[in-house]
């Protein structure tokens, strides 16, 4: 019998440590990193972006009038969602467009943000960093928008709202590099 209830015990501490090991592979292989995405000409440290074509196609098929291209990329790491929106319109447009697309969408959720104008450099752009709620709990938002002539680029990060998320949504936004 004690030897019975050490193969027992030997057995669950052998399963524990396989389920850790593959644990700490999976948030491994989701872990941030530097990707380069040559459709979007875009340089950003993030979790694996994945193509969202038939989102894409979507868009086109809505904006066939306005747009030449898009192409969109979104990830999810630690309760973040992370997107990167490429545009090619036929004519240029106005950055505040896309932040007051935001505004609307997120007004039922009170909303509380800022906007300043681009952090990232010598091209045109616009942050817009807030909190708001959802089944009453606080998310935070940056969401960048970038442009040069008919290109526009959209950076956002969706997270639930603390300190350490917004340092890492704050990273995620600063390590966006145009790549015209």
């Amino acid at each position: 019998m004690r030897k019975s209830f050490w193969i027992i015990f030997a057995s669950v501490i052998a399963i524990f440590i396989a389920f850790n090991i593959f644990a700490k592979k999976q948030e491994n292989a989701n872990a941030p990193r530097e990707q380069y995405i040559e459709s979007a000409k875009i340089t950003v440290t993030a979790p694996p972006l994945e193509r969202q074509e038939a989102l894409e196609q979507r868009t086109k098929d809505m904006l066939k009038d306005k747009l030449k291209e898009a192409y969109f990329f979104s990830s999810s790491h630690k309760k973040a969602d992370y997107l990167i929106r490429y545009y090619e319109y036929k004519n240029e447009i106005k950055l505040q467009t896309g932040i007051d697309s935001i505004v609307s969408k997120l007004k039922d959720n009170n909303l509380t943000y800022e906007v300043k104008e681009n952090p990232a450099g010598p091209l045109e752009g616009l942050l817009l960093e807030g909190i708001f709620e959802k089944d009453n709990k606080k998310f935070g938002i940056k969401n960048l928008l970038i442009k040069d002539k008919t290109a526009f680029w959209q950076i956002m990060s969706i997270y639930p709202y603390s300190d350490k998320n917004n340092k890492t949504a704050e990273n995620f936004i600063k390590s966006a590099s145009i790549n015209l």
